[in-house]
């Protein structure tokens, strides 16, 4: 979860920012300088398409703006009905969805989004003080929970996160590793043994996930019979990488044989291994 961030009272240049009864903690995009929002930005532009679910319009106004500016392609959605419209014709890699909807349940929207596009990454915006919402909403499928107040620069990063994630599932080669993302869980599946070159690749492209945020991994080895000594070696490097920023690897559908190597070898004691995807993915919740 985005923890609170702390806020500021003024903007890049002065202006003082009004805080809204709701919680959102920047003033609508007309009562701020155009240099000011850019000063928030960062210099790495973005790229993909997103969708903003606000009851609010300047709320909306404010998003649409600053991702626009950010290289997103941005559609918006002033309620339930027109958010599950939006998701299911256009297809948006992050739906940015305020849970205080008038007329339908949070949890329930994002349950409809998830239905008619698994695919989407859902970050989550509420108050700081459901906690147990939040954590509702990890366990339905969002990506993230960004706690109100917010600020563009938290929001900006949950996006990058959410979007680098997306991109690099489509990077590796499909015939070698298939991809998905479970209740804030990267699920990274080998389709073939862990030799010498699968396992290279692994090592490679699991350092690159976990730089881009994606500190939840779990491998899960279903397809695979045989592990050889790079293969154990890619797994330890990035479990030590994930733990470092505040993260986990985890293993599942673990065979007989790779088990026994794991005990023979000792990582059984440092890597945890649940018998199936389920049990894994709400270990990390």
């Amino acid at each position: 979860m985005s923890q609170p961030a702390e806020l500021t009272s003024t903007d890049a240049e002065g202006v003082p920012l009004r805080r809204d009864p709701r919680g959102a903690a920047d003033a609508p995009a007309a009562a701020r300088p155009l240099s000011a929002r850019r000063g928030l930005r960062k210099s790495l532009r973005g790229g993909g398409k997103i969708l903003v679910v606000d009851d609010e319009s300047w709320v909306r106004t404010l998003l649409t703006d600053y991702f626009t500016e950010e290289g997103y392609c941005v559609r918006q959605a002033s309620n339930a009905e027109d958010a599950l419209a939006a998701v299911r014709q256009n297809h948006p890699d992050v739906v940015l969805l305020d849970l205080g909807l008038p007329g339908k349940d949070g949890l329930e929207v994002l349950k409809c989004i998830r239905r008619d596009d698994p695919k989407v990454a859902v970050i989550a915006i509420g108050g700081a003080q459901e906690l147990a919402l939040a954590q509702a909403t990890l366990q339905v499928g969002a990506v993230d929970y960004v706690f109100k107040p917010f600020n563009l620069d938290q929001l900006d990063h949950a996006v990058r996160s959410s979007m680098n994630t997306l991109k690099l599932f489509d990077e590796p080669d499909p015939v070698a590793f298939a991809f998905c993302q479970v209740q804030g869980v990267t699920i990274v599946t080998p389709k073939r043994n862990l030799d010498a070159g699968a396992a290279s690749q692994m090592k490679v492209m699991l350092a690159e996930l976990i730089e881009r945020g994606a500190s939840k991994l779990l491998i899960d080895l279903v397809a695979v019979g045989y592990v050889d000594s790079s293969g154990l070696g890619a797994l330890v490097s990035a479990m030590k990488e994930a733990r470092a920023i505040g993260g986990d690897l985890k293993l599942c559908a673990v065979k007989d044989e790779v088990c026994g190597l794991l005990r023979l070898t000792g990582l059984a004691n440092h890597i945890a291994v649940y018998s199936n995807r389920q049990d894994a993915v709400a270990s990390f919740l």
